[in-house]
């Protein structure tokens, strides 16, 4: 609401802005650019506490889109171990090799799981890049 209230409040300032100097006698494409100017100075003075209560509700906005893309980063992670930890209690894995060791637990904590499936797909992009560097760029772009 803050920054639909400092918007209205500057397309007032330029509205009044323009109509003075309509009043004044200035026509053209020059009315509108000085009544821009006018009203741009005139809100930066006058219109402080509406434009910082703007900006306060825009960061609230903003830190709240991060705490929940952080909270669903963390339910990912969760997820993946929970996963981990299934596969893992069931003695199946997703190469079909058994997950358990000698005493019954398995050969992994879930955050390992979770680790190794990380660095397996770093390590594959790694690799397609260096095939990229080995063998050159392929596609339209590089048969013309």
């Amino acid at each position: 609401m803050p920054l639909v209230l400092y918007s209205v409040l500057r397309l007032l300032l330029f509205a009044v802005a323009l109509g003075g100097l309509y009043l004044a006698g200035l026509r053209g494409w020059l009315l509108v650019v000085v009544a821009a100017a006018i009203a741009l100075m005139v809100s930066y003075l006058a219109l402080a506490r509406p434009r910082d209560a703007a900006s306060r509700y825009l960061a609230q906005k903003q830190e709240a889109r991060s705490a929940r893309t952080a909270r669903g980063a963390a339910s990912d992670v969760d997820a993946a171990a929970e996963d981990a930890a299934v596969d893992g209690a069931s003695g199946h894995t997703s190469d079909g090799a058994s997950g358990d060791t000698s005493d019954g637990r398995p050969d992994a904590e879930p955050d390992d799981a979770v680790a190794r499936n990380r660095d397996a797909r770093y390590q594959d992009a790694r690799d397609a890049a260096t095939d990229r560097e080995d063998h050159g760029p392929s596609g339209p772009a590089a048969r013309r």
